[in-house]
């Protein structure tokens, strides 16, 4: 499915917070999936200096 960033929650929880830490951080993201007949996603991001 589609990555989408979940909003912060638990503190203490130790994942679902990559991509909130990559929309953070980056300037831009995004993704697409893998081609051909591999199963999965690439994600990408931007980081201007």
């Amino acid at each position: 499915g589609t990555p989408a960033a979940r909003p912060p929650g638990d503190c203490d929880a130790e994942s679902g917070r990559g991509l909130f830490l990559v929309d953070s951080f980056s300037d831009a993201w995004g993704w697409h999936p893998l081609a051909g007949q591999l199963d999965g996603k690439v994600v990408w991001a931007l980081f201007e200096m």
